[in-house]
């Protein structure tokens, strides 16, 4: 009867012990800042007013010769209604508010002797206004617009000479505003900007193939991070003491099985996909797939390693989906959507078992985890999760995506000890997406999500849904 009261007692404790466990393992950390983010191009509107310059999309989008329903040029109004949106957020009781600088806007003609007045107040006032409701602004420089003259005059990202343009235009940014943000992203999504948006300038008629090389573009962006990064460090880190990272889409490829092969086609698109930017500005170098199966890789000179390496104080991760591929013997089998195609010319050995695009309209909390962990284990950086979020059509109802995604992510960086230092979902306002317009609706549409997950995580470890 003593044994048995005694096993009894032990199976209580270990009950208890794995309960608390549990809870540890879902508990959100105490520095994880929750947040939400929008960017200017695709909220602002206002996309003529007070001074704005035209900008390379604003160019791109009026031609007419896109199939894109809807249009950016009054967007949510954000530029008017800003003070709603951040009033939003504190509802929320969001703790990190995202956002980005229009470069177009504060400096029109892209000659930072000679910004927009008009602008400079504005991005002061939206900052004071999220940090006046305590609220961590995260500002990102680049997301998806420049100056349409630099376009013209020598083809934006494709020409070596954007780099320079883009540090003259961070050093005015981090000099104005740079007091008020310690929380720098310096571009959004440099891979799906070098793979998107080569393929609309083509296809609207402004670009010929032969003028767009995906890998050249990309090559520009890590430079261009790489100096904005040093800069950053030199000038106005000691003052400011500010983290200067970057934001990289990331659709990560899991192997259909466990077989050798289908493992080296996983690792090689997610090299491809990503490993591009994040590999050199962690190691100086591009990674080993990269290398030895892309002919004619614009390579970087040795001081170029040398200020490469090291060069981030975070990586930010856009997650919404991932894919899952196989080894295919048979070229013809290895179909790829347009946009991934572009950044594996002559790699016809990845076979799709997934869809081969971008989906934004599954909830995959799975995917979550193993691009982090992926992410982490690659690079040891501090991570932001800068987007994540759920795309539908307006009359799709959504219903526990971001505790979904959050319990999976929250879980994985205790089991793993990952450096997370922020959690952002997409988006907190409507966004002109791009060729969905506004029928990809990925604003958040329950409050009640992100309140109980900020102010009470043990919301995170499951129960009745709300």
């Amino acid at each position: 009867m003593l044994l048995l009261r005694l096993c009894w007692a032990v199976a209580l404790l270990s009950a208890a012990s794995a309960a608390d466990n549990v809870t540890d393992l879902y508990k959100l950390p105490a520095k994880v800042l929750i947040g939400a983010g929008v960017s200017a191009l695709q909220t602002e509107g206002a996309w003529n007013v007070e001074n704005k310059g035209e900008s390379q999309a604003d160019y791109l989008f009026h031609l007419g010769t896109l199939p894109f329903p809807g249009s950016h040029d009054d967007a949510a109004d954000s530029y008017r209604r800003f003070r709603e949106d951040i009033a939003m957020a504190k509802q929320l009781k969001l703790q990190l508010y995202r956002f980005s600088f229009s470069w177009s806007r504060l400096l029109p003609t892209a000659d930072s002797k000679h910004p927009n007045d008009y602008a400079v107040k504005y991005y002061n006032d939206f900052l004071d206004e999220v940090i006046r409701n305590n609220m961590t602004p995260m500002v990102t420089l680049y997301h998806f617009d420049h100056p349409q003259i630099l376009q013209k005059d020598f083809l934006g990202w494709e020409n070596e000479t954007m780099i320079t343009k883009f540090t003259e235009y961070a050093d005015f940014a981090f000099n104005t505003f740079g007091k008020k943000v310690k929380h720098w992203a310096t571009i959004n999504e440099p891979n799906f900007y070098c793979m998107y948006f080569n393929l609309l300038f083509v296809q609207s008629g402004e670009l010929k193939p032969d003028d767009v090389d995906t890998m050249r573009c990309m090559r520009h962006f890590t430079l261009a991070h790489t100096k904005v990064y040093r800069l950053y460090q030199e000038k106005y880190r000691a003052e400011q003491q500010g983290k200067v990272g970057v934001s990289i889409v990331f659709f990560h490829a899991q192997p259909t099985t466990n077989k050798p092969e289908d493992i080296y086609a996983a690792e090689v698109f997610n090299e491809l996909h990503v490993g591009t930017v994040l590999h050199p500005i962690v190691y100086g170098h591009y990674p080993g797939h990269v290398q030895k199966l892309v002919h004619g890789l614009p390579d970087f000179s040795d001081a170029e390693k040398q200020q490469l390496k090291d060069s981030t104080d975070f990586v930010g991760i856009n997650v919404y989906s991932g894919v899952t591929v196989s080894y295919t013997t048979n070229p013809a089998d290895s179909a790829v959507s347009p946009v991934f195609g572009t950044a594996m010319k002559g790699i016809d050995f990845i076979h799709f078992e997934t869809p081969p695009g971008m989906d934004f309209s599954s909830i995959k909390p799975d995917v979550i985890r193993r691009t982090t962990l992926w992410t982490w284990q690659r690079y040891g950086k501090p991570i932001v999760i800068s987007e994540n979020g759920y795309g539908g059509s307006p009359s799709q109802g959504i219903h526990d995506h971001d505790r979904a995604y959050l319990r999976s992510l929250v879980s994985t960086v205790n089991e793993f000890g990952i450096d997370l230092l922020a959690y952002v979902a997409w988006s907190l306002i409507d966004c002109y997406e791009w060729s969905a317009g506004y029928r990809l609706v990925q604003r958040i549409r329950r409050a009640k999500l992100l309140i109980l997950s900020t102010s009470h995580p043990e919301c995170l470890q499951g129960g009745s849904t709300m």
